[in-house]
C-alpha cells in the first residue's frame, strides 16, 4: 500500500512515514487504523439542509483524500462548488497559487 501511495503522491508518502516518528505515535495508532474505514459522508444527516455556499477543492492525485470523496461531498451539499486544483506532488507552487486563487475568488463572492 505504501508503494502505491508513494507512486501516486510522494508528499503523502512522506506524511505517512512521519506518523511513525511523532512523539505520540503509539497513542495515535488507533486513530490511524480507523481512518481508512471512516465514511466520507454520513448515511443520513443534515447535508440537504445545509444551504451555505461551500468551496470544495480537490486533486486527482491525493491517495489520502481521493477525488471521489470531494465529488460525493459536492453532490451532497446543495450550494457546493467543486474545483479541481493541480496536485501538490506534480507542481507545488502551482498548487499553492491555484488554491489561494480559488479561495480568494470564493471569498469575493460572499455577501
Amino acid at each position: 500500500m505504501y508503494r502505491r501511495i508513494r507512486a501516486d503522491s510522494p508528499v503523502t508518502a512522506e506524511s505517512v512515514l512521519a506518523q511513525f516518528e511523532r512523539e505520540d505515535a503509539v497513542a495515535r495508532a488507533p486513530v490511524l487504523e480507523r481512518l481508512p474505514a471512516d465514511r466520507p459522508l454520513p448515511d443520513e444527516g443534515p447535508c440537504p439542509q445545509l444551504s451555505m455556499p461551500t468551496l470544495i477543492l480537490a486533486t486527482d492525485r491525493d491517495p489520502a483524500r481521493p477525488l471521489g470523496i470531494a465529488e460525493a461531498w459536492a453532490g451532497a451539499l446543495p450550494a457546493a462548488a467543486l474545483q479541481q486544483v493541480p496536485s501538490k506532488t506534480v507542481d507545488e507552487p502551482r498548487h499553492e497559487r491555484e488554491v489561494a486563487a480559488a479561495i480568494d475568488a470564493f471569498g469575493a463572492q460572499a455577501p
